[in-house]
C-alpha cells in the first residue's frame, strides 16, 4: 500500500495576507479550447513576504509590473504556483494566462456546460482561471470584460451591475460588468452562451426596483416560474425576518446541467444546478418544490450572510454556511409547515450527520486542518453548524439574537471575517459571556446527555439530573435543553422550560408538581445532542401518541420503530405499544397528514441509526423487510381506507394541505405495495397512469420498483418513453431503480450507466445512480460476495481522473465500515486498500480514504 498523504493545511497556522488587493479588471477572449485572460491587479503590500499566486493548469503568457516585465529572478515556481519577490509597497500587476475550458470535465474554474461557458470558484477554481491570491481574505472590486462570438455566445455575464455593450468588427461582441461591492475570488462568477430569460422586478422596502432574471435554455424557461415566485418571496422575507436589503441593480440565476454543488450564491450571479432550479407540476415533485424554494432562498441570503460578510479562511466556513442555513430553515418553517419541516431537517440531520460524526470522517463545525477543503462541504459544517447558530437563538430568544445578526453584518460589512466575530456579536447585544458555547465549534463528534430523575410525593419536588458527555471527551458544552412535563393524561403540566446544562452534571429542579410526571426532554430537538433516558416500549408509545411537543412524539415513535426492527434482527417480538400507536395513527384525522406520513413511513436499512458495533447489514434489510410485511399482515384494510379518503379531490397546487394529503396518501401506497397484493399493485399502476403530476406518478413508481408483476416493467418502460426529453425527470428513473432493493444488482447499475440517457459527465445522473445505489440499496451494495464493494471502488478510481469532487463524494459509502460484523469488513477494507493503492488519486480521495483507514496505515 502507498504509505505518502499530502499536507495539511492548519488553522493553528492562518497568516493574513501580505498584499491587499484594492481592484481587480479582468479581461476575457472566451474560446472553448483556449480562452486568453488577462488579470489586472492594483495591490497594495500589508506586511514583509513574497506575494503568492495561486494557479492550476494554467499556461502563463506574461507577467509584468507597473507596464515592466518581471525579471526571472524575482519569480518563484512552485506546485504549480507562482511567488514574486521583492514587490514593492504599491503597484499595478498584469497577468496574462491561457486556460482550456473545453478540456475541463472538474467543473471548477471555467468550463463549458451544454455549449454555455460556466464558472464554478469555491473554493478554489479561480486559480484554475488565472493566476491569483486565490484566498476568501483578499476581497477586492471587480471589473469584468467579456468578449466572445456574438452567433455563439450572445449572452454575456458576471457579477455586479451591466456598464456597457458593444458589438465588434469581427463578428464577436463585448459586454463590461462592474461589482462595487468587494468580494473574495470564489464569488467571481462569468455566464456566456445562448440562453432566454425569465424577467421579472421587485420592489425592495426603500423603494429600489431590483430586476430579476432567470436563465436558461428556451425550452426550460416554463420549469422557472416557481423558482421566480420563490425568489421574491425570500426577498421580502429576509427584509422582514433580518432587516436584509438587496444591494444591487439586479439579481441574476444562471441555470447549468452540469455543476458539482446544488448551487452558488455568487454576488448578484447565482449558478444553479438545474435539478434545484427547474420544476412544474408535470416534471417536478412536491419535495423537488420545497428544495427549490428552500435552495433559491439560502443561495440569496447569502448575499449578506456570505457575500457582504464572508469567512477570512475556509476552516470559518460554517460562519456563512451555518448561520445561512438557519435562514433558509426558518423561512422554509414560514411558508410550510413548521412541525413537519423541523423534523424533516433532525431527520435528515441524523441520518448524515450524526452517521459522520460517529465515523472516522468526524470533524468539528470550524475544522483544524485539511488536504483539500472540498471534502468539508459536509453536514457538519451546513446542518450542524445550523443548530449551533439555532442554540444561539434559544438561549438569548428571537429578539435578542435579532440584534445580534443586525450588529454582525453592521460589524463586519465589507470584510472577511470568523465565527468568533459572530459570536462576539451576540455577547455584545445580549451582554452574556459566551466563550463556553463556542467550544461547539471545536468540539468533533454529537455529544451524548443521559437523563436520571427523581419525584418526592412529600415536597412535590420533580429532580431531573443532565450529566452529558461527548466522544472527544473535552471539557462540556454549553447546551440549551428544552423541557416540559405531561401528566399520565398525556396533558402539559409545566410549559416548555429551557434548561442551561453548563456542567458536567447539573440537576434541576420542578416545583409543585402534583404525581410523578413523564418527562418530555429536548422539545423541538434544541440542540443536536443524543439523549440516553431509561424509557419503556410503553412509555415510547405514550408519548407517540400524546407528547404535545410534535418533534418529541414524532422522535418517540421513531425510537419505536428502531427497538421493532432490533427485536426482529435477535428473533424477538415486538412490542404492543407499536401496533396500537400505528392504529391510532391510521385512524387520526385531526393531526396534519404531513406529520401522520412521517410517523407512518418505516425505517429502511440505511436509516436504522441504534445499529450495536458488528451488525450484519443483510440482517437489518430483512428485519426492516419484515416489519413492513407483519405490518401488512395488521393493516392492510386500514391503509386502504387512508388511500380512499387521501384520494384526490381536486386539480394540483402546490399548497400545505394538499402537500401533507399526497405524502400520506403515497406513504400509504408504498406500504401496501410491498406486500405485493395484486389489488395494491394494480391501485398503484392506476394511479401511475392517471397521475397529473410528478409527486403522484414517481410515488407510484416508487412503490411498483420492488414488485414482481409485470406491470412494474412495463411502468417503467413507459416512464423513460414519456420523459426521455426531460433529463431531470431520467435521473428520477435512474435513481428508482438503483435504489430497487429487489431489482437494483450490480448488472443493473452497469445497464444503466450504458443506457443512451446516462451521461458519465453530468454528476446528477452519476449521483442518481451511484450514490443511490451504494448508500440507499444496502441490499445490493452489501452483497455477500462483496461485489457491491469491488464495484463502487472501481467507480471511485474511474470518476476521480475526471471529477475528484464527484468521486471524493462516492467514498462516503464506506463511511461506517467499521461498525460491520468481521467479514463485512474484510471485504470493506479490500475495496478501500484497493482504491489507496491506486496510482495518481487526487488529493481529494486520498485524504477520505486515508481517514477511513486510519488504524490500518497507522498499524
Amino acid at each position: 500500500m502507498r504509505t505518502e498523504s499530502p499536507s495539511a493545511t492548519r488553522r493553528e497556522d492562518y497568516q493574513a495576507p501580505t498584499f491587499f488587493i484594492d481592484h481587480v479588471a479582468l479581461s476575457f477572449e472566451l474560446e472553448p479550447s483556449a480562452t486568453q485572460v488577462e488579470a489586472t491587479l492594483r495591490i497594495r503590500r500589508r506586511s514583509e513576504g513574497d506575494l503568492v499566486l495561486y494557479g492550476q493548469g494554467l499556461t502563463l503568457r506574461e507577467l509584468s509590473l507597473n507596464g515592466q516585465p518581471i525579471p526571472a529572478a524575482q519569480i518563484e515556481h512552485f506546485s504549480g504556483n507562482i511567488a514574486l519577490k521583492n514587490v514593492p509597497t504599491e503597484g499595478t500587476l498584469c497577468v496574462r494566462s491561457q486556460c482550456n475550458p473545453e478540456a475541463n470535465s472538474s467543473l471548477e474554474g471555467l468550463y463549458i456546460t451544454g455549449g454555455t461557458f460556466c464558472t464554478q470558484c469555491e473554493a478554489e477554481g479561480f486559480r484554475a482561471i488565472t493566476y491569483f491570491p486565490d484566498r476568501p481574505d483578499v476581497m477586492a472590486r471587480y471589473t469584468v470584460t467579456m468578449r466572445a462570438n456574438k452567433a455563439a455566445y450572445p449572452v454575456l455575464l458576471a457579477n455586479g451591475n451591466l456598464v456597457s455593450q458593444r458589438d465588434l468588427p469581427d463578428g464577436r461582441h463585448e459586454a463590461v460588468w462592474d461589482d462595487p461591492f468587494p468580494k473574495p475570488s470564489y464569488l467571481f462568477a462569468l455566464v456566456a452562451g445562448a440562453m432566454s430569460v425569465l424577467t421579472d422586478s421587485f420592489g425592495t422596502a426603500s423603494g429600489r426596483k431590483v430586476r430579476l432574471e432567470i436563465y436558461a435554455e428556451e425550452h426550460n424557461l416554463d420549469q422557472c416560474h416557481f423558482a421566480m415566485d420563490a425568489l421574491k418571496r425570500a426577498m421580502r422575507w429576509d427584509e422582514q425576518a433580518y432587516g436584509c436589503e438587496y444591494d444591487l441593480d439586479q439579481f441574476m440565476i444562471y441555470c447549468a446541467d452540469d455543476f458539482n454543488f446544488g448551487a452558488m450564491e455568487n454576488k448578484g450571479l447565482n449558478i444553479f444546478n438545474a435539478a434545484l432550479l427547474l420544476g412544474k407540476r408535470e416534471t417536478a415533485t412536491d419535495t423537488d418544490f420545497q428544495r427549490i424554494e428552500a435552495v433559491v432562498a439560502h443561495e440569496y441570503f447569502h448575499n449578506w450572510s456570505g457575500n457582504r460578510v464572508t469567512c477570512r479562511d475556509w476552516f470559518q466556513l460554517s460562519l456563512k454556511e451555518g448561520l445561512t442555513v438557519l435562514r433558509d430553515q426558518q423561512f422554509s418553517a414560514s411558508v410550510g409547515s413548521p412541525a413537519v419541516t423541523r423534523i424533516e431537517e433532525i431527520n435528515f440531520l441524523r441520518q448524515h450527520q450524526f452517521v459522520m460524526d460517529a465515523g472516522p470522517l468526524a470533524h468539528p463545525v470550524r475544522p483544524d486542518a485539511y488536504v483539500t477543503i472540498d471534502n468539508f462541504y459536509t453536514t457538519t459544517i451546513y446542518e450542524k453548524g445550523a443548530e449551533v447558530v439555532r442554540m444561539l437563538h434559544t438561549l438569548l430568544g428571537a429578539d435578542t439574537f435579532r440584534l445580534g445578526t443586525d450588529e454582525y453584518f453592521r460589524a463586519n460589512d465589507g470584510t472577511a471575517a470568523t465565527c468568533d466575530d459572530f459570536v462576539a456579536a451576540m455577547e455584545k447585544v445580549s451582554g452574556r459571556d459566551l466563550s463556553q458555547f463556542k467550544r461547539w465549534y471545536s468540539t468533533p463528534g454529537t455529544p451524548t446527555i443521559k437523563v436520571s430523575e427523581h419525584f418526592n410525593a412529600g415536597t412535590r419536588i420533580y429532580a431531573l439530573t443532565l450529566a452529558q458527555s461527548n466522544p472527544s471527551g473535552r471539557e462540556p458544552l454549553h447546551i440549551p435543553v428544552a423541557v416540559g412535563l405531561l401528566d399520565v393524561a398525556g396533558r402539559e403540566t409545566h410549559p416548555t422550560r429551557i434548561l442551561e446544562l453548563t456542567q458536567v452534571s447539573q440537576t434541576f429542579y420542578f416545583e409543585n408538581v402534583s404525581a410523578s410526571p413523564l418527562v418530555s426532554v429536548l422539545r423541538g430537538f434544541c440542540a443536536p445532542v443524543n439523549i440516553e433516558i431509561e424509557r419503556s416500549d410503553a412509555t415510547l408509545a405514550f408519548l407517540a401518541q400524546h407528547d404535545t411537543d410534535p418533534v418529541n412524539r414524532w422522535d418517540a415513535f421513531e425510537t419505536l420503530k428502531q427497538h421493532a426492527v432490533a427485536a426482529l434482527m435477535q428473533n424477538q417480538p415486538i412490542h404492543i405499544g407499536f401496533f396500537t400507536t400505528v392504529e391510532l395513527l391510521l385512524a387520526d384525522r385531526a393531526t396534519d397528514p404531513a406529520m401522520l406520513a412521517l410517523m407512518l413511513n418505516m425505517p429502511q436499512a440505511h436509516e436504522v441509526s441504534t445499529l450495536k458495533k458488528g451488525y450484519a447489514p443483510l440482517a437489518v434489510v430483512g428485519a426492516c423487510a419484515g416489519l413492513r410485511t407483519i405490518l401488512l399482515s395488521r393493516f392492510a384494510k386500514a391503509l386502504r381506507v387512508v388511500l380512499a379518503y387521501t384520494a384526490a379531490d381536486a386539480a394540483y397546487a402546490f399548497k400545505v394541505d394538499q402537500v401533507g394529503r399526497r405524502a400520506l396518501h403515497n406513504t400509504g401506497l408504498d406500504l401496501l405495495c410491498h406486500g405485493d397484493a395484486p389489488e395494491d399493485i394494480e391501485r398503484a399502476s392506476a394511479q401511475y397512469q392517471a397521475a397529473d403530476n410528478m409527486t403522484d406518478q414517481l410515488a407510484a413508481l416508487v412503490a411498483l420498483s420492488e414488485s414482481a408483476h409485470p406491470q412494474r416493467n412495463h411502468a417503467f418502460a413507459a416512464f423513460v418513453s414519456w420523459f426521455a426529453g426531460e433529463p431531470l425527470v431520467v435521473d428520477k428513473w435512474f435513481a428508482v431503480q438503483a435504489q430497487s432493493a429487489r431489482h437494483g444488482s450490480i448488472a443493473t447499475i452497469k445497464a444503466l450507466m450504458a443506457h443512451p440517457l446516462f451521461d458519465a459527465r453530468n454528476p446528477n445522473k452519476v449521483r442518481a445512480v451511484l450514490a443511490g445505489f451504494s448508500m440507499r440499496n444496502w441490499a445490493q451494495f452489501h452483497a455477500t460476495d462483496g461485489s457491491g464493494y469491488e464495484f463502487i471502488a472501481e467507480q471511485i478510481i474511474a470518476f476521480d481522473a475526471r471529477n475528484p469532487n464527484l468521486s471524493a463524494k462516492l467514498t462516503g459509502a464506506f463511511n461506517r465500515w467499521r461498525e460491520t460484523n468481521a467479514a463485512v469488513q474484510a471485504q470493506q477494507r479490500a475495496a478501500l486498500q484497493r482504491v489507496r493503492e491506486h496510482n495518481g488519486l487526487s488529493e481529494n480521495v486520498i485524504e477520505l480514504v486515508d481517514k477511513l483507514l486510519a488504524d490500518d496505515l497507522q498499524g
